[in-house]
């Protein structure tokens, strides 16, 4: 995978970037942590070309430290609630989904990473914000994604609770090669 992503890169590394996000950022933890019927559910179509993916994680104030994001989500009847921005996300007007790494809410007001699977066409309160203008990365979309109150169903959830910050380092480990 690092030597393709090396090659495809030194013609165009916008296109290695794009692959290299694909692949290793965003199907993998599916892959590995997600069940049967979101394997079938966002793995087979994007596999297919009919859906893509964006993984986010980075955010203005946390950088890829997964620790210290502050996007949130809670727990209210059944579904998550998810509130925050994300920062320089490869693909971000492109995805059909995101992979959203944030911090779970508990009612008792302790905090545990998750990761959640959010629907962008299906999802009210989704703002794909201001472009980034990257040196040498132009034909790669990178920019922000707001969430504002966005509903996502509980079946949505990668993984378990508490287990989202494993799941973010696991997925960069093999994807920053």
């Amino acid at each position: 995978s690092a030597i393709c992503i090396e090659e495809l890169s030194k013609q165009c590394a916008s296109t290695g970037d794009i692959v290299a996000t694909h692949n290793g950022l965003c199907c993998d933890p599916i892959l590995t942590h997600g069940t049967e019927e979101q394997k079938q559910k966002y793995v087979v179509p994007w596999v297919k070309g009919e859906k893509r993916s964006a993984f986010t994680l980075t955010e203005p104030g946390a950088g890829s430290d997964a620790a210290g994001m502050q996007t949130t989500a809670e727990l209210i009847n059944g579904e998550f609630v998810v509130n925050g921005t994300k920062a320089f996300i490869t693909g971000a007007r492109e995805a059909d989904f995101f992979q959203t790494y944030c911090q779970f809410k508990a009612p008792d007001g302790t905090k545990s990473p998750i990761c959640l699977l959010i629907d962008v066409h299906e999802c009210e309160g989704i703002t794909i914000g201001r472009n980034e203008d990257l040196m040498g990365m132009r034909a790669s979309s990178v920019a922000e994604v707001i969430f504002d109150n966005v509903h996502v169903p509980a079946e949505n959830l990668l993984g378990q609770i508490g287990k989202g910050f494993h799941a973010a380092m696991s997925t960069l480990d093999a994807g920053r090669l």
